[in-house]
């Protein structure tokens, strides 16, 4: 499992880095949608993970019908679940700060 979070971490890192050594912002406009963006990307990678989460939970729960793993299922999903909805909420603050200053996404 170490080994799983090292590499998502490095894999994470190559794909947001470039986005900050590259930002150059003219302005503090341009700054804060480059830190908008940047969230926003992480956010996409949270729901993933979350979501992959709740599925792991589901076919765990499905497979095996155990009463510990069924707890264990449970707990994925409830968890994943969790993840989902504060994922969510990030993404939709993330656009009513992007409508408000006027930034796409």
């Amino acid at each position: 499992m170490k080994k799983f979070l090292k590499n998502l971490l490095i894999t994470a890192s190559v794909i947001v880095f470039p986005n900050i050594v590259f930002a150059a912002p003219a302005n503090f406009r341009e700054l804060v949608g480059d830190i908008i963006g940047l969230i926003s990307q992480l956010t996409y990678l949270g729901m993933s993970v979350g979501f992959l989460a709740f599925i792991w939970g589901v076919v765990q729960f499905i497979m095996k019908a155990e009463s510990a793993t069924m707890e264990d299922a449970k707990n994925k999903m409830f968890w994943g679940l969790i993840g989902l909805f504060v994922m969510f909420s990030i993404w939709g603050i993330i656009r009513i700060i992007a409508i408000t200053f006027g930034i796409a996404l």
